[in-house]
């Protein structure tokens, strides 16, 4: 099992002092920065979800993209990174300037980056080989555009203005970390959650603080390492008595991943696949479309992490 996200809002901190030189702050600015140059070929684009990481696996959204007209590469749609990332294979056939040479973890500059029908121009980011994949869209890069996750269909929705969906819920985000947390509620507690797409190891990863004294079925069974990008993280695996609950759905006995080693929990492809959801940075919402009856998701383990008990 592995999880590519969160990891890229760590790592630029991470990579400072005497390995690598720290960013001056009109440049973390702008790495962190909505794209302002993001044009679409028609009033909806429907990017097909296309590829797999070097490893094979192929359940988050990866998408073929172009980069300064080379490729194609296969990016991961990841809204768990709070910045764009390039491989070595990118950077090296798109011939991009690096603006900080920082021995490790360079900043590099993207003339212009194709995603099927949509187009961002002068986008910065980070050169890192860590994450399995030729590159990573994150969060922030296309900027204010309205964006559809489509799981069932397997393609992205990409307008400027709200694409209509019919039975949907919208929810408020916040981005404490440059990345799109909803509040969720277990038991009495309310709790951020981050909304990632890149993590294809658990429906809900979340860390013992964020459960507070939620009721457990049982205590905690360790369950083995997860990987987060190229950094291993131990797992442990619980069932709640107390609902998940998530605007008006609920899981309940939800079965979960217990990680401490995270900024904050999160939910992964195992969950988002139920739902249709729309991102509107515009007006910080995400629209939740249930592709399931009554008001029910499912939070459950794989059998793969099954195994690991």
């Amino acid at each position: 099992m592995h999880s590519f996200s969160r990891v890229a809002v760590l790592f630029l901190f991470a990579a400072t002092g005497a390995s690598a030189q720290d960013l001056l702050p009109e440049v973390r600015a702008r790495l962190f920065a909505p794209s302002q140059k993001v044009q679409v070929a028609s009033p909806i684009v429907r990017v097909p979800m296309r590829g797999t990481d070097h490893s094979g696996n192929a359940k988050c959204p990866y998408f073929q993209v172009y980069v300064n007209g080379r490729g194609p590469f296969t990016f991961l749609y990841d809204t768990g990174a709070s910045y764009a990332v390039v491989g070595t294979r990118v950077l090296e056939a798109a011939r991009l300037p690096v603006l900080v040479d920082r021995s490790r973890r360079d900043v590099v500059k993207l003339d212009r980056l194709k995603l099927g029908g949509v187009t961002v121009l002068d986008v910065l980011a980070i050169h890192d080989d860590d994450f399995g994949v030729d590159g990573i869209i994150g969060f922030p890069t296309l900027g204010s555009a309205n964006v559809l996750f489509d799981h069932a269909r397997r393609e992205l929705l990409v307008s400027h203005k709200r694409i209509p969906m019919r039975r949907s819920v919208a929810l408020r985000y916040q981005s404490p970390f440059n990345v799109p947390t909803v509040q969720v509620t277990i038991g009495k507690r309310a709790v951020p959650i981050l909304i990632d797409t890149g993590d294809d190891a658990y429906g809900l990863e979340i860390r013992s603080s964020e459960l507070g004294a939620a009721a457990l079925v049982r205590p905690p069974v360790p369950a083995g390492m997860v990987m987060n990008g190229a950094v291993k993280q131990p797992i442990s695996i619980a069932t709640l008595v107390d609902p998940v609950v998530l605007g008006p759905w609920r899981a309940a006995r939800a079965e979960i991943a217990i990680n401490d080693s995270l900024p904050v929990g999160d939910f992964g492809f195992d969950m988002l696949k139920q739902f249709r959801f729309q991102i509107d940075p515009k007006q910080k919402v995400i629209e939740f479309e249930p592709l399931f009856r009554g008001n029910r998701f499912i939070l459950s383990v794989e059998p793969e992490s099954r195994k690991l008990r």
